[in-house]
């Protein structure tokens, strides 16, 4: 981008017509004035180190093109020419003043101007006064005709931390640099997406790290209740709510923020505000009904995914977490009919498939079940929480011997899954193998206490 930049203001500098270095400098402060903007419209999400870098950037920039144009500027104008004084009249004598003792400067070589007196009239002139009166008659007409010595003359070279920039309304720009406004447009715009793909990109690292998702809730480690949701950047969300006004965004992103550092409360508030601003936004209550499930108020959950869906029944991943809601709160029929409505738009969603598997086996639908684990296990064969589910759906089933491979499975991606040791503990027993499968269970249990009493409301002792 620099270098961009750097071609366009060069391109933009050599078409001002006149090339002075006031019109120079405008052009430079507009420059500057238009980076100064796209800064604050990209915080919170450009870090303070970028915009620093992007400011010097531009004004080793503008001191480079600076350089360049300067070297074509023309040289300042030669003095006008003046008449050579007339000639003095004698004066009587007089008693001479002390002469200094530094001999007067000789008269530098130069052609005389067109209006001089002839050489010998003016030497004739000088030779009829006192020594004293030369020397001041020399002195006198080499400081008027002298040219300004160069340490004297005006620099061409602006300096440019010490430009005053001016008045807005007295940049008018000319036909040529009106062509510049268009790079101008492209430097704002090029600042913009920049700014909105480093916000994806931080929304995405968050989600890869599991601090946070803007819409969609990654439940908690789980006792094969339902499958991982997917997740969305924030940079989508906010994308998505290009309607916002200025408030309302501001609020939304002050929510993420907070989710980010872990203060569900603080976010909740911060939605809150944004809801109360813009009431009519899908956005917020997606993303307060993840603070609400990360709180573990599922109840507020499923409220709030409600309000998002009913706002924007297009969007399946907010209908694919109620559904994950409406599971951990044992309402598979209701978890049942919205999943039917992901997968009949999205037939390829594994975690809509996982999570129907679940539900289904809960309600006694064994042989739809599996094979809607089977589908999920075919476009994703590395997934622990399928296995899990799937291994369930055997026990279910009666089918031991497939249960112990699909819990092991399981146990072999995720050591520490308390459902599939748990699940492979009772499949053990019932094959027969009391010594493995009591260890498997003592072993669910000391990750999960609760273990025994989650297998229980599902029907499974």
């Amino acid at each position: 981008m620099p270098t961009d930049l750097r071609e366009n203001l060069a391109q933009l500098i050599a078409s001002l017509q006149p090339s002075t270095p006031a019109a120079r400098r405008a052009i430079y402060d507009k420059a500057r004035e238009t980076l100064k903007a796209e800064v604050r419209a990209a915080a919170p999400f450009l870090p303070v180190q970028t915009a620093l870098e992007k400011t010097r950037e531009l004004e080793e920039i503008i001191k480079a093109v600076e350089a360049e144009a300067a070297l074509h500027d023309p040289p300042p104008p030669p003095p006008p020419p003046r008449s050579a004084p007339p000639p003095l009249p004698a004066e009587p004598p007089s008693t001479p003043e002390p002469a200094p003792e530094a001999s007067p400067p000789p008269e530098p070589e130069a052609p005389a101007p067109a209006s001089a007196a002839p050489a010998s009239d003016r030497e004739a002139s000088l030779a009829s006064e006192p020594p004293t009166r030369q020397a001041e008659i020399f002195r006198s007409e080499l400081e008027r005709v002298a040219p300004p010595t160069p340490e004297a003359s005006p620099p061409s070279e602006i300096e440019i931390e010490a430009v005053e920039p001016e008045e807005p309304e007295q940049f008018v720009p000319e036909p040529a640099a009106r062509r510049g406004l268009a790079i101008y447009l492209a430097v704002a715009a090029s600042v913009v997406v920049i700014a909105i793909l480093a916000a994806a990109f931080i929304g995405s690292l968050f989600d890869r790290l599991g601090l946070f998702s803007t819409n969609t809730p990654a439940p908690p480690p789980r006792s094969g209740t339902v499958g991982p949701a997917p997740v969305r950047s924030p940079a989508a969300e906010l994308i998505k709510g290009a309607g916002f006004s200025a408030a309302a965004e501001q609020a939304l992103r002050q929510g993420n923020l907070l989710l980010a550092r872990g203060d569900h409360d603080g976010a909740i508030a911060a939605f809150d505000d944004a809801i109360r601003l813009e009431p009519l936004q899908p956005a917020p209550y997606a993303n307060r009904a993840y603070a609400h499930w990360k709180k573990d108020n599922v109840p507020a959950a499923i409220r709030d995914y409600g309000e998002a869906v009913r706002l924007d029944p297009s969007n399946v991943a907010n209908r694919l977490n109620r559904a994950v809601a409406y599971n951990r709160t044992g309402e598979y029929q209701l978890a049942v009919a919205d999943l039917d409505h992901v997968i009949a738009v999205e037939p390829a969603n594994i975690d809509a498939l996982n999570s129907r598997c679940w539900a289904r086996a809960l309600l006694g639908h064994l042989q739809e079940a599996l094979a809607d684990c089977n589908e999920a296990v075919r476009l994703r064969s590395h997934d622990p929480n399928i296995f899990d589910s799937r291994g369930f759906v055997y026990l279910r089933l009666g089918r031991l011997d497939r249960a112990v491979a699909d819990y092991s499975a399981a146990l072999k991606l995720e050591p520490k899954l308390a459902s599939a040791l748990y699940g492979r503990g009772l499949a053990r027993i019932g094959r027969g193998d009391r010594a493995g499968g009591n260890e498997d269970v003592a072993a669910a249990r000391a990750i999960d206490p609760e273990i025994q009493a989650t297998f229980a409301r599902y029907g499974v002792r």
